[in-house]
């Protein structure tokens, strides 16, 4: 996000649209229409699964684990909604980056971070759960009462940094995914420019 806000001229040189036609990959070419609807039932069917956990895991929320558990379980909610619905509709309309580039690549943004959220996230709870077997004292001298929610603010913080200084990943329908290349099928990223970090 940091390249759209505080750097355009690198914005520009690695997402430009100005000599692009989405048209070059015709549209039939371009829509996954059973994948999708596919890709929204599951979605769907993730997120009645989803709720009954969720009521579980809230219920418990004094203990550290499930603190964390309840973290991870509203970022994969929002994620879930990015990966199932939005890729799905996306994939539908048969979009590329430069027929919605600035919705595309905020997208992007947000499900990148939202990924690495919930790595960090998990790795918090692996330690948490390391502790517990380990030395229950240590466990509750760094985890317990307000101290998880110190780590879950690194997590935060975490999301906040991916948000600011990672290039994202950007939908493209014509080959049904993410990318770290906004022109994947059109233009191939043979030097590397747009997908390192």
């Amino acid at each position: 996000m940091n390249k759209i806000l505080f750097e355009p001229q690198e914005f520009n040189r690695l997402y430009n649209c100005n000599n692009f036609h989405i048209e070059e990959v015709p549209l039939e070419k371009r829509q996954h229409f059973y994948k999708s609807v596919i890709l929204i039932v599951l979605t769907t069917i993730y997120y009645i699964l989803y709720v009954p956990c969720i009521i579980s895991i809230y219920k418990h929320r004094e203990c550290s684990c499930y603190k964390i558990l309840l973290f991870m379980s509203i970022a994969d909610v929002c994620n879930l909604w990015l990966l199932g619905y939005v890729h799905g509709y996306l994939s539908i309309i048969g979009a590329v980056y430069c027929s919605s580039p600035t919705f595309l690549y905020v997208t992007g943004v947000v499900a990148t971070a939202l990924w690495a959220t919930e790595s960090i996230a998990e790795t918090i709870l692996s330690l948490n759960r390391c502790l517990i077997i380990l030395s229950k004292s240590l466990e509750a001298r760094l985890f317990g009462g307000w101290r998880t929610y110190i780590w879950l603010s690194v997590a935060f913080a975490y999301f906040a940094l991916w948000m600011l200084f990672v290039k994202p990943v950007i939908f493209t329908s014509l080959h049904f995914t993410w990318s770290c290349n906004p022109y994947a099928g059109y233009v191939d990223d043979v030097h590397g420019d747009v997908c390192e970090h």
